[in-house]
Protein backbone atom coordinates (compact mmCIF):
# COMPACT_ATOMS: atom_id res chain seq x y z
CA UNK A 1 0.00 0.00 0.00
CA UNK A 2 1.10 3.52 -0.77
CA UNK A 3 0.94 6.05 2.10
CA UNK A 4 1.12 9.31 0.52
CA UNK A 5 -1.37 12.12 1.44
CA UNK A 6 -3.86 13.06 -0.97
CA UNK A 7 -6.44 15.65 -1.77
CA UNK A 8 -10.25 14.06 -2.71
CA UNK A 9 -13.58 16.47 -3.35
CA UNK A 10 -12.05 19.95 -2.94
CA UNK A 11 -15.34 22.13 -3.00
CA UNK A 12 -15.76 25.91 -2.44
CA UNK A 13 -18.02 27.16 0.06
CA UNK A 14 -20.81 28.93 -1.62
CA UNK A 15 -19.55 32.68 -0.32
CA UNK A 16 -16.17 32.12 -1.78
CA UNK A 17 -14.17 32.00 1.38
CA UNK A 18 -13.14 28.55 2.18
CA UNK A 19 -12.35 25.47 0.84
CA UNK A 20 -13.40 21.96 2.27
CA UNK A 21 -11.77 18.82 1.09
CA UNK A 22 -11.15 15.40 2.47
CA UNK A 23 -7.38 14.41 3.06
CA UNK A 24 -6.54 10.67 2.75
CA UNK A 25 -3.71 9.14 3.84
CA UNK A 26 -2.23 5.63 4.26
CA UNK A 27 -2.65 4.43 7.63
CA UNK A 28 -0.02 1.31 8.47
CA UNK A 29 -1.51 0.02 11.10
CA UNK A 30 -4.73 -0.66 9.92
CA UNK A 31 -3.38 -1.07 6.27
CA UNK A 32 -6.08 0.94 4.81
CA UNK A 33 -6.41 4.53 3.83
CA UNK A 34 -7.92 7.06 6.54
CA UNK A 35 -9.10 10.07 5.13
CA UNK A 36 -10.71 13.37 7.17
CA UNK A 37 -12.38 16.78 6.17
CA UNK A 38 -10.70 19.61 6.61
CA UNK A 39 -11.43 23.61 5.79
CA UNK A 40 -9.31 25.78 4.52
CA UNK A 41 -9.72 29.61 4.25
CA UNK A 42 -9.03 30.78 0.43
CA UNK A 43 -8.48 34.47 2.59
CA UNK A 44 -5.76 33.42 4.78
CA UNK A 45 -3.12 30.64 5.75
CA UNK A 46 -6.24 28.93 8.38
CA UNK A 47 -6.37 25.29 8.15
CA UNK A 48 -8.79 23.36 10.27
CA UNK A 49 -9.61 19.82 10.03
CA UNK A 50 -13.13 18.95 11.11
CA UNK A 51 -12.54 15.18 11.66
CA UNK A 52 -9.94 13.26 13.59
CA UNK A 53 -9.48 9.60 13.95
CA UNK A 54 -8.72 6.31 11.50
CA UNK A 55 -12.27 6.05 9.88
CA UNK A 56 -12.90 6.92 6.14
CA UNK A 57 -14.67 10.08 5.26
CA UNK A 58 -16.51 9.12 1.94
CA UNK A 59 -18.47 12.19 1.48
CA UNK A 60 -19.21 15.70 1.89
CA UNK A 61 -21.51 18.67 0.93
CA UNK A 62 -21.97 22.30 2.35
CA UNK A 63 -25.22 23.88 2.99
CA UNK A 64 -26.88 26.08 0.31
CA UNK A 65 -25.72 29.29 3.09
CA UNK A 66 -22.73 27.52 3.65
CA UNK A 67 -23.13 27.28 7.33
CA UNK A 68 -22.85 23.90 7.85
CA UNK A 69 -21.13 20.59 6.09
CA UNK A 70 -23.02 17.10 6.12
CA UNK A 71 -20.84 14.28 5.61
CA UNK A 72 -20.59 10.81 5.44
CA UNK A 73 -18.12 8.49 7.56
CA UNK A 74 -17.32 4.89 7.67
CA UNK A 75 -17.40 5.09 11.37
CA UNK A 76 -19.80 2.76 13.40
CA UNK A 77 -22.94 4.03 14.36
CA UNK A 78 -22.54 3.67 18.71
CA UNK A 79 -24.75 1.05 20.12
CA UNK A 80 -27.75 1.72 22.47
CA UNK A 81 -27.36 1.25 26.12
CA UNK A 82 -29.16 -1.69 27.63
CA UNK A 83 -32.49 -0.09 29.68
CA UNK A 84 -32.43 2.87 28.19
CA UNK A 85 -35.92 3.66 26.76
CA UNK A 86 -36.81 6.93 25.20
CA UNK A 87 -40.15 8.97 26.10
CA UNK A 88 -42.82 8.01 23.45
CA UNK A 89 -45.45 10.97 24.63
CA UNK A 90 -43.97 14.06 22.66
CA UNK A 91 -47.12 16.02 23.07
CA UNK A 92 -47.16 19.29 23.91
Amino acid sequence: MIFAENVRQFRISPDGQWGAWIKAQGDKEKDAIVSNLVLSSLTSDVEIQLTRGTDAITAFNWSPDGKWIAFISAKARPQAETGHRGHADMAD
